[in-house]
């Protein structure tokens, strides 16, 4: 029987599978120079991975069609993705990224395997929070290095419970403290962590047929923005009350 926490879950993933339908097989602007600047918050680029050894290993957990391990040019390159097997029958998977279609509450891999783990914009999109980060920090080898970035709420009383009746695309809604203790918790060990606005749109006035009209816009690097679709206030109301937060965690 499936509880409320599944079909939770699975209607997000619902939406997240129609979202990159949407997409089909152009990557709009996920490219390099838009995994450089994500890479930026924790004061990295793509190049990193090019001071691992040819032989490393990396896996990216909710990769998508276009995450960041698909532009790595280093290593063994690994993606574990729920959606895997639909997205393979519209979205050409770039060369050299074995993907897997799995959930990270339960990984097909072995223990201390994967010297670096990503973790982006994935956790408050899980079933299990908990068992996510567990299963990240078994598959690390000592000195590995997980790379985590998550959605956070402002501290405001009773947000998190507003916005799971509101926000059907996030399982799981954490202000900071909350998620500090789930990571202390599960003694992830982090070593960096930064926690901004995330300020994903901006916005203009344009005008049309005489009348004008509020466009937003998708923030996708550094001055950098992409058409935004979907509701303008939806669009304010995500600059209003989210963080970023990244975390680099070592084991």
């Amino acid at each position: 029987m499936v509880n409320s926490k599944e079909r939770r879950w699975q209607k997000a993933q619902q939406v997240e599978l129609d979202a990159w339908k949407d997409f089909g097989n152009n990557p709009r602007h996920f490219s390099a120079k838009y995994w450089d600047w994500e890479l930026s918050h924790f004061g990295l680029n793509l190049e990193w991975f090019q001071k691992f050894p040819s032989h490393a290993k990396f896996l990216e957990v909710g990769c998508g069609p276009y995450g960041m391990i698909h532009f790595i040019g280093n290593g063994e390159r690994y993606g574990l993705e729920p959606l895997a097997n639909e997205l393979k029958k519209f979205i050409k998977v770039k060369s050299g990224v074995e993907l897997y279609s799995g959930v990270g509450e339960k990984m097909p891999f072995a223990d201390n395997e994967f010297d670096v783990v990503i973790l982006f914009n994935v956790i408050d999109h899980v079933m299990n929070p908990t068992a996510v980060l567990k299963e990240c920090w078994r598959i690390l080898r000592t000195s590995g290095v997980l790379l985590l970035n998550v959605n956070i709420v402002r501290q405001i009383p009773g947000m998190g419970k507003i916005l799971g009746v509101l926000d059907n695309v996030h399982p799981h809604h954490w202000n900071l403290s909350e998620f500090v203790r789930l990571l202390g918790d599960n003694k992830i060990s982090v070593k960096k962590v930064k926690c901004i606005p995330r300020r994903n749109y901006c916005f203009r006035l344009e005008w049309k047929n005489g009348f004008p009209k509020v466009i937003a816009d998708l923030r996708i690097g550094n001055n950098m923005y992409h058409p935004a679709k979907g509701s303008v206030f939806h669009h304010f109301g995500s600059n209003l009350l989210n963080l970023r937060a990244d975390f680099l965690a070592v084991k």
